[in-house]
């Protein structure tokens, strides 16, 4: 869990970071002295922004839970101080709603592994990880593109791997699957 503690003294609050959770968009903001609410604006690509979510101070970090799968959506943030003042509006941030592909498959054979998988909504490739511990300790990174929903890895060891695989876009990724 990401949590921040840094808080802006003045100016416009800043999106930290953004990341896709298993069911949620997840943002997280540097806090602005003195607002008394955050306010959170949302668009789909081509769209017009319009208020998701007002927040109270003190607050920094806020789950999208309304997010569609494969969808691109750009979020920004503006403090209300007291009365109808304003801070202007943060960087924006991009994120792409990925989930994690599914009907996950591995089939072992004679010193290969073959992978497979179903399409992640919005996802251009995908991201596959392959290692001999569990806490995916020394890696051994491949990845496939674009449509491809299949890897065969040649050359393996006799032994046991774990794998896993992400969905990926140009912005976002989604959770890795479950070993």
């Amino acid at each position: 869990k990401v949590v921040s503690k840094e808080i802006v003294y003045s100016g416009t609050p800043r999106i930290i970071s953004t990341a896709n959770t298993k069911k949620t968009i997840m943002l997280v903001w540097a806090q602005v002295r003195e607002a008394k609410q955050y306010i959170i604006y949302r668009k789909k690509a081509g769209g017009k922004y319009s208020i998701v979510k007002t927040l109270s101070k003190g607050s920094s970090i806020w789950y999208d839970r309304t997010a569609k799968s494969g969808v691109k959506y750009t979020y920004r943030i503006r403090a209300r101080f007291s009365g109808k003042k304003y801070s202007g509006y943060g960087k924006y941030a991009v994120v792409v709603r990925l989930k994690k592909p599914g009907s996950f498959r591995a089939y072992a054979g004679s010193g290969c592994l073959t992978l497979s998988w179903s399409k992640a909504k919005g996802a251009k490739k995908y991201q596959v990880q392959i290692s001999r511990r569990r806490d995916f300790g020394k890696v051994k990174k491949y990845k496939t593109t674009g449509e491809k929903k299949m890897i065969r890895i040649a050359d393996l060891d006799q032994g046991t791997y774990y794998v896993r695989i992400r969905s990926v876009s140009n912005t976002s990724s989604s959770i890795w699957t479950d070993t």
